[in-house]
């Protein structure tokens, strides 16, 4: 089925895009919410987590989500930076520590990871804010909408 699912993970939204032959699961929430998107991911062939920039709340589940679904993580090179100040800011929301190895920038395409999605940059939250043209009618942009 194609399509995409908001996971609410508080007050972060978390998405899984579904294409033809694959998915993405498009930020990772908040400690406590890993059950709730390992039960909306397993099954659903993801092959990618996209992280839209490097703040806490939308990277703390990635190592285990990386480690439980078999994939590799994705972010703006702008924001590896982010990835060691949230770990060394916020001791009272550690997480564990990942490696993103796969860059994203403008223009690049998920089909490689069965989704029908293009990166566009959206610099202003973070530097590395990104967010994704899905299908060329649906948008995902994290948090470049915040405060406006």
């Amino acid at each position: 089925m194609r399509g995409i699912r908001r996971i609410p993970c508080g007050n972060v939204n978390c998405y899984l895009v579904q294409g033809e032959e694959g998915a993405v699961l498009v930020d990772t929430g908040y400690t406590g919410y890993v059950e709730r998107l390992l039960d909306t991911c397993l099954g659903a062939g993801v092959r990618l987590i996209v992280l839209t920039h490097g703040h806490l709340d939308h990277i703390q589940n990635t190592a285990l989500l990386m480690e439980r679904l078999g994939v590799p993580a994705a972010l703006h090179p702008a924001d590896l930076g982010l990835l060691s100040l949230s770990r060394h800011s916020f001791q009272t929301q550690a997480f564990l520590p990942f490696t993103p190895t796969v860059e994203l920038r403008e223009g690049d395409s998920l089909a490689p990871w069965g989704v029908d999605a293009r990166v566009l940059e959206l610099p202003g939250h973070t530097a590395g804010s990104i967010g994704l043209d899905v299908e060329g009618h649906s948008l995902i942009v994290g948090d470049a909408m915040m405060n406006l």
